[in-house]
This record gives structure tokens, C-alpha cells and sequence, in this order.
């Protein structure tokens, strides 16, 4: 059987510079605390990597571009927009209301 262990799951914070200093060492904290007890769990069977909390495309871009060995995959990776934006793709056309143009 495959040690699922040996796969990584990257546990990567997104949040904006707007929200200060103080706060975003909070969330990096409480994002570290996260990631230690997923990780520590006997029920997730791959091992959850704490990432620095990004907050441009560009800190989005430096976390995930990063040297592959030959034939790994390319990590998948879901952000709150990539997020809405499959919800958004997948769902149903509006119903138009009756008496509604």
C-alpha cells in the first residue's frame, strides 16, 4: 500500500496588506496552528505543509512556482476565487421570476 504520507498538501493563507502588521502576524500564527493540527491528524493520510501567508500575485506566484521533480504533477491550487469561480461556471442559468422581465 502507498505511505500517503509522503504526498503534500501546501496550507497557503491568502490576506491583504490593508489589515496591518499586527493582524497579519496573528493570521500567520493562527494559520501555522492550523496547518500543525491538520497535519498531526490521523485521519488526513498526506502530510500538511505550512506556507507563509501571501498577500500579492506575485507572493502567490514565489510560493507556488517552485522546482518539480520530473513526471510529479503540477500542484493544484484553490484560492477563495478559484473557488467562486467554479461555483459560478457550474451553476445553473437564473430562473426568472414570475411577473419579471
Amino acid at each position: 500500500m502507498t505511505d500517503l504520507k509522503k504526498l503534500e498538501v501546501w496550507f497557503i493563507t491568502g490576506s491583504q496588506h490593508l489589515y496591518g502588521e499586527e493582524t497579519l502576524k496573528q493570521v500567520a500564527i493562527h494559520s501555522h496552528q492550523i496547518a500543525a493540527s491538520l497535519n498531526s491528524s490521523e485521519v488526513i493520510p498526506v502530510s500538511v505543509i505550512f506556507k507563509p501567508t501571501v498577500k500579492s500575485p506575485e507572493e502567490i506566484y514565489a510560493v507556488c512556482a517552485f522546482p518539480r521533480p520530473r513526471r510529479e504533477p503540477a500542484p493544484r491550487v484553490a484560492t477563495a476565487s478559484s473557488a467562486t469561480a467554479l461555483k459560478t461556471t457550474h451553476r445553473r442559468p437564473p430562473t426568472r421570476m414570475p411577473g419579471r422581465a
